[in-house]
């Protein structure tokens, strides 16, 4: 699995997902698809206002993607 850093950045409402590796960035502004990703790793929007470090457990970095999702 890949390392990934995430955040929550209140005045855009997105979540912003960056790659450690390669510094890919992906912007999530669904909320739907931000309740997935906060529902997965145990967290609310509160939580993420810091900077998180994880696993890629929903594989956004990765070939055989989790949702299907796609850069945003």
């Amino acid at each position: 699995m890949n390392e990934i850093r995430f955040w929550y950045s209140t005045t855009e409402r997105t979540l912003h997902v960056l790659h450690i590796k390669s510094q890919t960035k992906k912007k999530i502004t669904s909320p739907k698809k931000i309740q997935k990703f906060l529902d997965v790793y145990g967290l609310s929007l509160q939580d993420c206002v810091g900077v998180f470090e994880a696993w890629d457990k929903l594989r956004l970095f990765s070939r055989h993607r989790f949702f299907g999702w796609r850069a945003v």
